[in-house]
Formats: structure tokens, sequence, C-alpha cells
């Protein structure tokens, strides 16, 4: 397949032959669109192979931290679940059955996909600690029990997670000029 372009006078020739014998002929708009449409779309597929790179590289590794607490009363607590920076101490903070619960962890990747992990946790509840600081190590994703003197028992699991950072969202809150450059207080 070969096009040609032919321009005299005020209409444009398109001439797009496909084979030996077939000749297909238009106007000035088969030719803009022809044309613009080349230009196009390997740009635009360009543009959107890039712009996945990029979200990709954006993302990062977080560990996503959930807690279920049997307290001695038999009450299930539970929290959502709380993303916290890989080899850092991070305490996630939550309230249930009347109480505050506050769980110290720091987490470790023992290798490059987070499939192994260190583990150094401790519980305290209304600000009084309950079990000391300990360390152990567990797969991702694995639900850990541990269990206290007194019924208390504390799950927790640890998942690994692609984090894309979030924008901040913008204000709105700018300050403008008066409609009236005469009016002090600006229509107030």
């Amino acid at each position: 397949m070969w096009v040609m372009l032919r321009a005299w006078g005020p209409w444009a020739k398109l001439t797009v032959m496909f084979g030996s014998n077939v000749k297909i002929r238009s106007g000035l708009l088969l030719a803009a669109m022809l044309a613009g449409g080349v230009g196009v779309a390997p740009a635009a597929a360009t543009a959107a192979g890039s712009k996945k790179k990029d979200e990709g590289a954006k993302a990062r590794s977080m560990a996503l931290v959930k807690v279920e607490i049997k307290l001695e009363s038999g009450d299930i607590v539970r929290n959502k679940g709380e993303l916290v920076e890989w080899d850092e101490d991070a305490t996630v903070v939550f309230d249930g059955a009347g109480h505050s619960h506050a769980v110290q962890v720091h987490v470790h990747k023992n290798d490059d996909k987070g499939k192994r992990l260190a583990v150094k946790m401790g519980y305290s509840r209304d600000s009084n600690p309950v079990i000391a600081p300990f360390a152990y190590e567990t797969a991702a994703k694995k639900r850990e029990i541990i269990h206290s003197d007194g019924g208390l028992a504390l799950a927790i699991t640890i998942i690994p997670k692609k984090v894309k950072p979030q924008e901040k969202p913008r204000r709105d809150d700018s300050i403008e000029g008066p409609d009236d450059p005469n009016d002090p207080l600006g229509g107030i």
C-alpha cells in the first residue's frame, strides 16, 4: 500500500493504492484525517505507555497491618488496617469496647518480595502496657495469634501493598479581589 497526495487548485486529491488495480480517491478531508491520524495515533500510544510506566514508578511498597483483639471480657475489636512504612517504628491506634488500643510494630522484609517478615510488636490498652515488646518471624498475609494470660488474644496480619501516592487536594479558598474597584469591602 502506498499513499500519494496530489494538490492543485482548491482541492487536494489523495490517492491510496492497494495492490495493482485498486485506487481510492478522496478530497482534502480524507487526506487531513489520514495524515492527522498517522501523526496522532503513535504519539497517543506512546504517551499512554509512558503514563503506565510513570504510575508504576510512583507506587511504593508499604505494609498493611490489621489487628484483631479478643479482650478478657470476650469482646472482639478490630481495626480496618493501617499502612506503615517498612523498617520504621509505627503505632496502630484504634478505639473499641470502651478502650483505646495501641499496637507498636516494626516490620522488616527478610526477602526482596516481602514474603518473609521479621516483626517486633507490643500492645498497650488505655496507655498501660499489656504485652511487652517482643520479636517474631512470620510469612506475609499469615494471621499470627498471640495469647496472653487472663484470656487476652491478639491477632495480627501483615500484608505487603503497593500504594500510589495520593495527590493533595487543591484548596479553593483563594482570596479574590473586589468586583468593584471603588468598593473597599468588595461587596461584603
